[in-house]
């Protein structure tokens, strides 16, 4: 007995033609016993309207089932779901018109699938939404390849290489810092495989600490620690060569790393 409303965009490259379209729709209801529905809505007449001035393609991401942003290098669980994540004021053109689908390459296999009817919006969104990707749980790498269109016929491409990884132990990757040799102020990054209190401690060539950072909790992924060039006291150090190690504690594994950095005025 309610009524609702809705909007929908045209793609640009839609075939228009005399006989009117129709929209289906299905109305799934949450209460027990399920009282789910399904109808349609017609006839709906389809003409072009005014041209959107927008020249950028969609915006393609890699993620994780719960959200993690994925970059190119980066570790991938192999318990973890995969997903490709597209975004575009315009939306994303669904219309699988030869030339306009949705594809992933696998590099590695030379292999290409349309994966343009995989793709679901986001709940109440018209603009961004997901495409589940499906993990060879065998493989070291995963190397994709994806191309994507909007509505107004602007292509994107994206390239990203992940390295699947254990659930069991706790490792670090990707350590470094920058700026290296640093004048005022460094960042030192890593990737986590397990969630961890993070310290970061610097020596002097001959072993001496002269700074330690306060441990702080991680979570998976990547993530950085800023330090300002002081020792433990709040002094400015020396220009000089350092070592600095970063430690890693989860639950019951540790994980260390031992790198170089410069200082230099």
């Amino acid at each position: 007995g309610n009524n609702f409303s809705g909007k929908l965009r045209v793609p640009k490259d839609i075939s228009y033609a005399l006989n009117p379209g129709k929209i289906s729709i299905y109305i799934q209801s949450n209460d027990t016993p399920v009282n789910d529905g399904i109808g349609v809505f017609t006839p709906v007449f389809l003409t072009s309207g005014d041209e959107v001035s927008d020249s950028q393609g969609p915006i393609i991401s890699f993620e994780t089932g719960s959200g993690r942003v994925l970059r190119p290098g980066d570790h991938l669980q192999i318990d973890e779901t995969l997903q490709i994540r597209l975004s575009d004021p315009l939306g994303i053109n669904l219309t699988s018109e030869p030339g306009h689908e949705i594809k992933i390459k696998e590099v590695e296999f030379d292999r290409e699938i349309d994966v343009t009817d995989q793709f679901i919006y986001d709940l109440n969104s018209i603009s961004t939404g997901t495409i589940p990707v499906t993990v060879d749980d065998t493989a070291e790498k995963l190397h994709f390849l994806v191309n994507a269109w909007d509505n107004g016929n602007n292509v994107s491409e994206y390239e990203i290489e992940l390295y699947l990884i254990g659930t069991e132990k706790l490792k670090l990757y990707n350590v470094m810092n920058f700026p290296n040799p640093f004048e005022s102020s460094t960042q030192f990054s890593f990737e986590l495989t397990l969630a961890s209190d993070v310290t970061v401690t610097v020596y002097t060539l001959g072993g001496r600490t002269i700074y330690r950072s306060d441990p702080i909790f991680f979570p998976v992924g990547f993530h950085s620690i800023a330090w300002d060039g002081r020792d433990s006291f709040g002094d400015n150090i020396a220009n000089g060569v350092y070592l600095y190690k970063i430690k890693a504690i989860s639950s019951d594994d540790s994980a260390i790393s031992i790198g170089r950095v410069a200082k230099f005025r």
